[in-house]
This record gives C-alpha cells, sequence and structure tokens, in this order.
C-alpha cells in the first residue's frame, strides 16, 4: 500500500534540484511522518486495539505530517506559507476523515442492542475508517504543498540597454539579470 503512494508522489511532483525550491525537504518529512503512521497502524494489537508502540507511532506520526512541513516553510523564511500549509494540513484531514464517515454510513444492522447491554456491536461502526480517510487527507495535502508552496519565487530574466559617455567615446551594450 505505501509503495502505490510513493511511486504516485515522485512521479507526480517534480523535484526540483534548484536552489530556489525545498520541495525534497518538505517531501521527506512527509514521507517520515507518514512512515510512522503506517507503522503505527501495523503495530496495532489483535482486533485493531492499540497499544503502547502504536500509539506512540500514532501520536510522532501526526506530529510530524502536521508539523514538520510548516517548520520547514518558517525556516525559510515563508510564513504565510507556513500558516497555509497547517491549516491545510488539518483540514484535508477532516475533510477526508468525514468523506470516510460518509462512505461507511448506515453500517449498523439497526437492532435493538441485546438484553441488558447498553449499545449494540455497531455502535459507532461509522468511526471505524476514518483513520484511512486521515492519512489519505495528508497524502493529499503533502502532493499539493509539495507542488504548488515549496519554490521560492524569483525575479524574472531580464535586460537592459547600457549607453555611457566617456572621454574616449560612447560605450553602448546591454546588462543582464537572471
Amino acid at each position: 500500500m505505501v509503495r502505490p503512494i510513493v511511486i504516485a508522489l515522485l512521479c507526480c511532483i517534480p523535484l526540483s534540484a534548484r536552489a530556489d525550491s525545498y520541495r525534497a525537504e518538505t517531501l521527506s518529512a512527509d514521507a517520515v511522518g507518514l512512515g510512522l503512521l503506517i507503522g503505527g497502524a501495523l503495530s496495532e494489537g489483535e482486533n485493531g486495539r492499540d497499544t503502547g508502540t502504536s500509539e506512540s507511532l500514532f501520536t510522532l506520526g501526526l506530529a510530524s505530517t502536521v508539523l514538520a512541513t510548516p517548520i520547514i516553510h518558517f525556516a525559510h523564511g515563508e510564513r504565510e506559507r507556513a500558516v497555509g500549509s497547517f491549516l491545510m494540513r488539518w483540514g484535508s484531514m477532516a475533510a477526508g476523515g468525514l468523506l470516510a464517515i460518509m462512505l461507511n454510513s448506515g453500517c449498523g444492522d439497526g437492532m435493538p442492542p441485546p438484553e441488558g447491554a447498553l449499545f449494540d456491536d455497531d455502535f459507532l461502526c461509522e468511526l471505524d475508517y476514518v483513520g484511512y480517510g486521515v492519512l489519505g487527507g495528508v497524502v493529499v495535502a503533502s502532493a499539493i504543498d509539495a507542488a504548488f508552496m515549496t519554490d521560492k519565487p524569483t525575479r524574472e530574466s531580464s535586460w537592459r540597454p547600457q549607453l555611457a559617455a566617456s572621454r574616449d567615446g560612447v560605450r553602448v551594450g546591454t546588462m543582464w539579470t537572471w
């Protein structure tokens, strides 16, 4: 499952070696965060129960995916992009989670709870796939961030004619900036 995500990110997002882009830094930070989240999912106990290891990996993965790239933007002096990246990540995770809930709505059997029980076995079964939705939101936010928010603005190249008078005559030339 991880391989298609990595291939999609590497194929669709041009990794630039230009000095005015820090795309590789943000993609690396997001890859670490996604790896921690996936590691947390793989280290769950029986029947999907959380263990101490999975809780630690989920916590570190969530903190990394939400905070690492905005911190990188901030370190490069792009404060507006840092705030935008942070808000986009939370928004896309929320949208992914809500989409997962919507797609799993109506999962209950509609039967009343067993005698003496307060809730049925399928109580809140809509929340079963929220983690997948949040993970999808993180991947989408990472791709958008890397594709559109990591290139520093540069001046366009231009040229100017020059004319300089001196004791020996006139000098004519051009000056290029890039």
